[in-house]
C-alpha cells in the first residue's frame, strides 16, 4: 500500500511556487515584503456535503482550490501558496492522480505555490486548503467599509451554481446545449482573481458568493451596519433564463442559491465609469444592482415594491432550492414517495412526529386482518426496502438522511408496537419514549447517527431508538403488572 509520504512526495512536491522552502520539511519558509499584508482564509470541503462520492476527481481538485481563492479574490488579494490536507477513506492513485490535476489548473493558472498540508486516513472524504494571499499594506478591501448611498455590483451571472444542482439531480430541465453553463458552474466555478485585485482602492466593500446573493449580501450590510435594496429586475440571469426569472424555481435560485463565486461588492456612485473599465479590462460583466441604504436587512425589489420579506438578524436564507421541487418529486416517484411515508414527510413542522403517528393506524387496520407475526414480516421487508429507497432519495436530493425521509421512524415504530404488548396505554407510552430516543439521541444514538452512513444509518439509529424504546416499555409495562396496576 501506497504511504502517506510516497503520497505527497509523488503527487504534491512540485508545484511549490516562489517560497524558500515547500514540501517535505516540518514547515513552510515563505518569502515576507515588510511593504505587504498577508490575507489568509480556509475552507474544507467534505464527501455528502459539498460533494457526492461518484463526483468526478478533477472537479473535486479544481473546487477545493476555486473557493479558497474566491475569499483571496474577495479582500483583493494575490494568491501566493496554499496548505492542502485530505482525508482519504483509501488510496486510489489514479483517483489522487486526477484530483491533483484538477488543483494544479488553478494553482499553475494563478502562478500559487502548495507549500504544505497533510494526508491522513479516515471514514470520510474531505479536503481542507488554507490558502494564502497578500496585498499593499491597508488595501485590503473589507466587509465592514460599505457608506450609505454606495451602488452594489455584482459580477458575471448570478444563479448558475444553484441550478446546476438541479439539473444534476434531473430536478430541472434546460437547453441541452447550455447544460454544461450550469454544471460547469456548479463543479469548476472560476474565482474572480483578477476583478479582485482591480478593485482594490475601488470597491468599499465585497464579499464572495458562496452562500447564496441574499445571504452574502446580508453578510456584507451586517459589517457595515447598515441595509441593501437589490432591484431584481436588474440581476444578471443566464439568458436562457430571462423569461423564467419570475417562476418561483428559478427565482430561488437566483436569490437563495449558492455556488455561484461571483463577486458582490460596493462601490462609491462616482466609480461606475472606473468599473466599467474594470469589466472591459477583465472582459466580464459588473452589473449594478441595488444600493447601501440606512436600516438593517435586505430587501429585494420589484418596481420599488418589496418582492420579498426583508431579511434580518440571521434570517437570510430563501427557500432550499430542492425544497422548490420536492413535492412535486416525491409524487411522481415510488422510492420517493415510500421514503416520505406516502407524502407524511412533506408536513411542517415535525415530519418525523408525523410519520410515527402514520404507524398507529397501520398497525391496527393489519391486525384487523392478519396476525402479529405477518405484521412482524411485513416491517422486516420495509426494513430492508428502506435501507435502498432511504439510499437513492437521499443521493436524490443530496442530504444523506433529509427531514422528509420518515420510513425509517416508520419501520422502527412499527417493530414496536408489533413487539410490544397490544395494550392501548403501552402504545402510547411507547410513543412518547420513541420521540424522546429518535428526537434527543441519548444512549449511543447520536454516535451512530454520525459514524454510520448511508440508507442503512439512516435506518439505524431508528432501530437502536426503536431497541430502548421496547426495553423500557417492557420495563413499565412488568412494573405495571407487579404493583397491580394492570390487569389483563
Amino acid at each position: 500500500m501506497t504511504s502517506e509520504f510516497e503520497i505527497i512526495k509523488r503527487y504534491f512536491s512540485d508545484s511549490s511556487g516562489d517560497a524558500v522552502l515547500g514540501v517535505g520539511d516540518d514547515g513552510a519558509i515563505l518569502n515576507s515584503d515588510s511593504s505587504r499584508e498577508m490575507v489568509v482564509t480556509m475552507d474544507t470541503l467534505v464527501c455528502d456535503r459539498h460533494f457526492t462520492k461518484d463526483a468526478d476527481a478533477v472537479s473535486i481538485g479544481f473546487k477545493s482550490l476555486a473557493v479558497n481563492l474566491s475569499d483571496l479574490a474577495a479582500m483583493g488579494a494575490r494568491p501566493r501558496h496554499i496548505l492542502l490536507s485530505i482525508t482519504l477513506p483509501s488510496v486510489h492513485e489514479a483517483w489522487i492522480s486526477r484530483f491533483r490535476d484538477g488543483v494544479k489548473v488553478l494553482l499553475d493558472r494563478y502562478s500559487v505555490g502548495l507549500v504544505g498540508g497533510d494526508t491522513t486516513k479516515g471514514s470520510t472524504l474531505s479536503i481542507s486548503v488554507t490558502a494564502i494571499g497578500d496585498v499593499v499594506r491597508g488595501t485590503a478591501i473589507r466587509r465592514d467599509n460599505m457608506s450609505i448611498g454606495d451602488d452594489l455590483w455584482v459580477s458575471g451571472i448570478v444563479g448558475l451554481g444553484a441550478i446546476g444542482l438541479l439539473v444534476e439531480r434531473e430536478l430541472l430541465d434546460v437547453d441541452p446545449t447550455v447544460k454544461r453553463d450550469f454544471l460547469d458552474r456548479l463543479h469548476r466555478p472560476m474565482p474572480r482573481v483578477e476583478l479582485g485585485q482591480a478593485l482594490s482602492g475601488v470597491a468599499s466593500a465585497a464579499i464572495d458568493v458562496s452562500d447564496g446573493l441574499v445571504a452574502d449580501a446580508l453578510h456584507l450590510a451586517n459589517s457595515s451596519e447598515m441595509a441593501l435594496e437589490i432591484e431584481f429586475d436588474k440581476i444578471p440571469v443566464h439568458h436562457t433564463l430571462s423569461t423564467k426569472k419570475y417562476e418561483a424555481m428559478v427565482q430561488d435560485c437566483i436569490l437563495g442559491g449558492g455556488d455561484d463565486y461571483e463577486l458582490l461588492f460596493s462601490a462609491p456612485r462616482e466609480m461606475s465609469r472606473v468599473i466599467q473599465n474594470i469589466a472591459t479590462q477583465c472582459d466580464l460583466a459588473l452589473t449594478r444592482i441595488g444600493k447601501a441604504v440606512p436600516g438593517r436587512g435586505v430587501t429585494i425589489l420589484d418596481q420599488g415594491i418589496s418582492l420579498t420579506r426583508n431579511f434580518k438578524k440571521d434570517l437570510i436564507i430563501l427557500t432550499n432550492v430542492t425544497e422548490v421541487t420536492i413535492k412535486r418529486q416525491v409524487f411522481s416517484n415510488l422510492d420517493m414517495l415510500l421514503a416520505f411515508g406516502f407524502g407524511i414527510g412533506l408536513i411542517r413542522p415535525g415530519p418525523g412526529t408525523w410519520g410515527t403517528i402514520l404507524v398507529f393506524p397501520i398497525h391496527y387496520v393489519w391486525l384487523s386482518f392478519f396476525s402479529i407475526p405477518s405484521l412482524l414480516i411485513f416491517w422486516f421487508v420495509l426494513l430492508l426496502v428502506g435501507v435502498r429507497i432511504c439510499e437513492t432519495t437521499g443521493s436524490k436530493l443530496g442530504v444523506p438522511d433529509h427531514s422528509g425521509i420518515v420510513i425509517d421512524e416508520m419501520v422502527a415504530f412499527g417493530l414496536v408496537l408489533a413487539i410490544l404488548p397490544n395494550v392501548i396505554w403501552l402504545q402510547i407510552v411507547s410513543f412518547l419514549i420513541f420521540r424522546v430516543f429518535d428526537i434527543w439521541k441519548p444512549m449511543g444514538i447520536a454516535r451512530v447517527d454520525a459514524q454510520v452512513k448511508g440508507g442503512f444509518g439512516v435506518m439505524l439509529d431508528d432501530l437502536l431508538a426503536a431497541l430502548y424504546t421496547i426495553i423500557v416499555s417492557l420495563g413499565l409495562f412488568q412494573l405495571s403488572v407487579h404493583f397491580g396496576w394492570y390487569r389483563s
